[in-house]
């Protein structure tokens, strides 16, 4: 056997570690190998966070948040926002119309 060969068959790459993840929507710790569906064991969803687990994090380190939360919450506002200057916008030009027929 040549050099090169013998080299080649004695590594053996270290065998795959599973992973721990945590769902976006219930928050509950899955762990998943390779290979395995992405989805939540808990809830099902299939929005899974990577747990961080080379950094010290603090005790009272803030919970797990999904990005979506803060852009959910803004649209919900900019809609009432826009619901409610169509309902002024209606209110104003009825009157008009009640006190124009006086």
């Amino acid at each position: 056997m040549s050099q090169a060969q013998n080299a080649g068959s004695s590594f053996m790459p270290a065998p795959r570690q599973e992973m721990e993840y945590i769902c976006a929507d219930c928050g509950a710790k899955n762990e998943i190998k390779a290979r395995e569906p992405i989805r939540c064991r808990e809830c099902g969803h299939r929005i899974m966070y990577k747990k961080r687990t080379k950094r010290i994090q603090p005790a009272l380190s803030p919970p797990l948040v999904p990005a979506q939360a803060s852009i959910t919450v803004h649209t919900v506002v900019q809609i009432r926002s826009v619901q409610l200057k169509i309902l002024s916008v209606w209110l104003l030009k009825s009157w008009d119309w009640q006190q124009s027929s006086q």
